[in-house]
């Protein structure tokens, strides 16, 4: 045996050594979370005196031990997990589809959001890791967008995990008549901006219980870090939500977090923000179309530099709403042979704002979507100036309610067609 051969076997006995077998899919893959391994493998003493920080998290954390930190758990687990040298595959330039273009948010270290991810509200969890292999491997999206409510971010978590290990993994792809498809190179997780959300029934005055909350997620999904972690409903009361912004500025200062954001919040509860004190949010992410287009938050959002952000529940088809506002949406659409939603996917993107689309994988149809919502799937459409003035002109403060959809609230918090998250305050 050569002396490289050699060399890469040992490399390989390494990693197996080291890695942690998925439950879900039986693939071997290095986890910056490795829980079991430190749980039953490493001794009190050796958490005690192990260089740098032993992994722990709050709860289970011994007195005397060192206080964890973003810093020294990614170059502890990056170094023990991956090893100092080993090299690993990387896609050739031509082998994804475009990248979307980004903006790079206020009160980050120069922290670029693409424009358009993909959403994973109301994505049911045997669907989301397929959802999150496409977006990631054939539509060339690197942003995916889930949150605490969403009960599915496991499974995003493992996406983002197989597309960046060293062993190849196959996947369910757009056809459910072909086998199964390879990922393809590896793709980094530097590259993939991850954003979730701390749902009601986690936000509290209490920052501490905030920290420990946001910080059990993140070990739910087996990451170190999200880029952006936001605030994802204003209807608790204002001791809680400040103490839990307060919380997530904090994590942006420990490095957990990229970027502090808030979902579905009006004039009101971005003003109470900045009466306490607290930056303004980075990114404030709400229902956000034609229809509605929320000229009052807008107008806040330019006056302090947040971005808005389309969420995954605005309106993207026409089964119900302003039939004549869509009939105009239809007519660019048909004139450019291309979807209502792509339509209303580049309003989005010309406006300046980010999107994320949803789309579940149950039908091909629904996958193909995902293509088609993408940047690599919009790009090329450009909306002229008079398509643009007619989009605009379809503003009818189009209410929540009247959508009979929920991102960040109970059933029970909604109150009849006029009902609109942004008006809580």
């Amino acid at each position: 045996m050569g002396a490289h051969a050699g060399d890469s076997l040992v490399q390989m006995m390494i990693l197996f050594a080291l890695a942690k077998i998925s439950p879900t899919n039986g693939f071997f893959y290095p986890s910056p979370f490795p829980s079991r391994f430190r749980d039953d493998c490493v001794s009190s003493e050796a958490k005690r005196t192990a260089s740098p920080a032993w992994m722990a998290w709050p709860g289970d954390r011994e007195a005397d031990a060192p206080e964890i930190t973003r810093r020294s758990f990614s170059s502890a687990s990056a170094v023990a997990v991956m090893g100092p040298a080993l090299m690993y595959p990387t896609a050739p330039a031509d082998a994804v589809p475009v990248a979307s273009p980004s903006i790079v948010l206020p009160n980050t270290r120069r922290l670029a959001i693409p424009q358009i991810g993909y959403g994973l509200y109301k994505t049911p969890v045997d669907q989301s890791y397929r959802g999150s292999m496409i977006a990631l491997c054939q539509a060339g999206i690197r942003y995916l967008d889930t949150a605490m409510a969403y009960e599915n971010s496991s499974e995003v978590g493992r996406a983002i995990h197989d597309v960046e290990g060293v062993f190849p993994v196959k996947y369910a792809g757009l056809s459910d008549k072909e086998p199964p498809v390879n990922r393809g190179g590896r793709i980094d997780r530097t590259k993939i901006f991850l954003a979730t959300k701390v749902d009601n029934a986690s936000q509290s005055s209490d920052v501490k219980a905030v920290r420990t909350a946001v910080l059990n997620h993140l070990r739910e999904m087996n990451v170190a870090r999200v880029d952006m972690l936001s605030v994802h409903s204003p209807l608790t009361d204002k001791g809680r939500r400040l103490g839990t912004y307060a919380a997530i500025c904090g994590l942006v200062e420990e490095g957990f977090v990229g970027a502090a954001g808030v979902c579905n919040y009006g004039v009101g509860a971005l003003d109470e923000i900045l009466s306490a004190g607290l930056p303004p949010p980075a990114v404030n992410q709400l229902e956000l179309s034609p229809f509605n287009q929320h000229k009052d938050i807008a107008a806040w959002a330019a006056d302090h530099g947040t971005v808005l952000s389309c969420a995954a529940w605005s309106k993207l088809s026409g089964v119900t709403g302003p039939q004549d506002g869509w009939g105009k949406v239809a007519a660019i659409a048909n004139l450019r042979n291309v979807s209502k939603a792509q339509v209303l996917v580049r309003w989005s993107l010309q406006k300046g704002y980010i999107c994320v689309p949803r789309a579940g994988t149950s039908s091909e149809k629904e996958r193909k979507s995902i293509l088609e919502n993408s940047y690599d799937g919009v790009r090329d459409i450009s909306l002229n100036n008079e398509e643009m003035g007619i989009l605009n002109s379809l503003d009818v403060k189009w209410k929540a309610g009247t959508l009979g959809r929920r991102d960040g609230w109970l059933e029970s918090d909604v109150r009849g067609k006029n009902w609109e998250p942004t008006e809580f305050l």
